[in-house]
């Protein structure tokens, strides 16, 4: 089940593919981007490691599982209320991509059924070619099927949290268990199909996404980190490795919580200022 939460987060990644050229040019080039991204590429390795080490030694199969059974009840409630908004938007991504797509597609159908005479301003931003509307199927399929994983990963999170609010009891769980599934899954997808439809480009959801981004990679495995640190203190134990470690995972959680913080700030302030929808000149 972890397998599948960090599978279901590189999933989502997958989402941010078509922001990711926009974002280098933010970031001031290719070099610095780059750069950039390889110096998080060895944080999110350490949050792994981190949370198969406490998954291993806890026993616990989720996400949130891990953090109720190194930090508490409290902290766990946090983790799965994250987790499931995180999935949640998005599920909101991949649906405005699905659209794009299939605009795209409409757009090159339009191209091989009137050949020149078509015009300019039908297709949205591709040169009519077949070999681009075999590439728009592709990839509308492949969020199809990566879709209904993060929908799985979100609802096990809202399930944990609506289980323990009602205090409900193990054979009150199982009882409800197909009602309450076919529920959430139904509007769940209402309200991210609702909401891919009104929310004007995809930049606006993964700016957001990417202040729960940084609470998945640092916030909560430094929280993980540092309990098992105290866990070996309170046995007698205080070595200068244990006191590195410790560092690591206050640095881990400082760097989490700046990153969060900005990135978060940033994204109210653009949505303030206002937000266009994405535009080329094929756009209709």
């Amino acid at each position: 089940m972890v397998c599948v939460s960090i599978f279901g987060s590189e999933c989502s990644i997958r989402s941010w593919t078509f922001k990711f050229p926009d974002s280098y040019r933010q970031a001031g080039g290719v070099m610095i981007a780059v750069v950039i991204q390889a110096i998080f590429l060895v944080f999110v390795v350490f949050a792994i490691l981190i949370l198969a080490y406490c998954s291993d030694i806890k026993s616990t199969d989720t996400y949130q599982d891990v953090v109720l059974s190194v930090c508490g009840r409290n902290a766990q409630r946090l983790c799965a209320f994250v987790v499931m908004t995180y999935c949640f938007g998005t599920c909101i991504t991949f649906l405005i991509i699905i659209g794009d797509q299939w605009e795209e597609c409409t757009a090159v159908c339009g191209y091989l059924t009137f050949g020149e005479n078509i015009t300019s301003d039908i297709l949205l931003s591709y040169d009519p070619d077949i070999w681009v509307i075999i590439a728009v199927i592709l990839i509308a399929f492949k969020t199809y099927t990566t879709y209904p994983i993060l929908l799985f990963c979100g609802r096990a999170a809202l399930v944990s949290l609506w289980v323990d609010i009602r205090k409900m009891s193990l054979h009150e769980i199982e009882d409800s268990e197909r009602n309450r599934r076919i529920i959430v899954t139904i509007v769940w997808f209402i309200l991210t199909l609702l909401l891919a439809v009104f929310i004007p480009n995809i930049g606006v959801v993964i700016q957001i996404l990417g202040a729960f981004a940084a609470v998945f990679i640092f916030i909560f495995p430094g929280m993980c980190m540092m309990s098992a640190v105290q866990n070996l203190v309170d046995d007698g134990i205080w070595t200068r490795r244990l006191k590195g470690l410790a560092a690591f995972a206050c640095a881990f959680i400082l760097i989490g919580a700046f990153i969060f913080g900005l990135t978060l700030t940033q994204s109210v302030i653009a949505d303030k200022n206002g937000v266009k929808a994405d535009k080329s000149k094929y756009t209709c």
